[in-house]
């Protein structure tokens, strides 16, 4: 392996046995083991199947496969952020499983909603998303009320714009309520947008709780 040779080489160690770890002389700075793609994407499918409430006879794979390019982006994003959303719980993996969130700790459930909601805004943010202008809103209400078809897809059609890459709920934690009671309102159709992170949080949880072998690897790269 060729090292750049503006490094001090000094400060690293190549290790014998898998030339691929590069270390300082005190700590790994790359190890392969870390980077688990298989487990990432497990994860990102039990995800992704868990948001198809009606399709339960149908495995995540089957699901995977028959979901969109912008689909996967999301769900391996969300698994990737779990790491830091155990960070800033403050929790280790067991006590976070352990947590009865619909029961007590509904402040630290909230802490990690909002903690979601800025993730899924940078991720959005990251592919060119920006916030619906409420010109653009009102516009897709009309077509939204107009065409039954389009209203039977869902509010989902309303607040988000792939192509333009618009979307409503791209505003602050503090801003969705009143978006909230606007959507279900106009639509009539009951929305919470802050109770869809809360429940991002607990879905999240019994995925783990479920899955012994995406426990394991959530339990080792948070402890790497």
């Amino acid at each position: 392996m060729e090292l750049d040779q503006s490094v001090d080489q000094r400060w690293i160690v190549i290790n014998e046995r898998d030339p691929r770890v590069l270390r300082t002389r005190e700590t790994p700075l790359f190890n392969p083991s870390l980077m688990r793609y298989e487990y990432l994407d497990a994860a990102a499918m039990q995800i992704n199947k868990a948001y198809f409430y009606d399709h339960k006879s149908r495995s995540a794979q089957e699901l995977w496969t028959s979901c969109d390019r912008f689909t996967r982006l999301s769900c391996r994003a969300f698994a990737d952020f779990i790491p830091a959303l155990l960070k800033i719980s403050g929790l280790s993996l067991e006590e976070f499983l352990q947590r009865d969130f619909s029961r007590e700790d509904s402040e630290l459930l909230e802490r990690l909603a909002i903690a979601e909601h800025i993730r899924w805004c940078g991720f959005l943010f990251s592919l060119g998303f920006e916030s619906m202008s409420r010109e653009d809103f009102e516009h897709r209400m009309e077509l939204y009320l107009a065409d039954v078809q389009e209203s039977a897809r869902g509010v989902n059609i309303l607040i988000r714009d792939v192509v333009a890459k618009k979307h409503l709920c791209l505003v602050p934690w503090e801003q969705l309520d009143a978006l909230s009671r606007e959507i279900s309102h106009l639509a009539n159709t009951p929305r919470d947008f802050k109770q869809i992170d809360r429940e991002q949080i607990c879905m999240i949880q019994r995925i783990l709780q479920q899955d012994s072998l995406l426990r394991a690897y959530y339990s080792r790269i948070t402890e790497a």
